[in-house]
């Protein structure tokens, strides 16, 4: 992941490609992504460093526990959990909101 931008660019490139890297209001962003289900809204933050440094698949996966809650779950499942994400969040229903997010 590039270091020099946002953690809201960092996203956007993510979820709709480089073309056109806009200014984002990273509060706006945040409402978008707490939007997601808990687990997801969460390992976005961490992902993509809205809480910090942006972190690996294999510290996130020490992060989320299963929802079981018996220990910590697979790289696998990190993985997974941020493409689900990054899948909703590129739903339609989202995009009167990703262009509010624009300064």
């Amino acid at each position: 992941m590039k270091h020099d931008l946002t953690p809201s660019q960092r996203l956007w490139i993510e979820v709709f490609g480089v073309y056109g890297l806009p200014r984002l209001d990273e509060r706006k962003v945040l409402d978008i992504v707490a939007q997601l289900p808990q687990r997801q809204a969460q390992a976005v933050r961490l992902r993509f460093g809205f809480k910090g440094s942006p972190i690996t698949y294999e510290e996130l996966r020490r992060v989320l526990f299963r929802l079981d809650g018996r220990g910590s779950v697979s790289r696998e499942t990190a993985r997974l959990e941020i493409k689900k994400a990054l899948r909703d969040l590129r739903r339609p229903k989202w995009k009167q909101q990703w262009e509010t997010a624009k300064k």
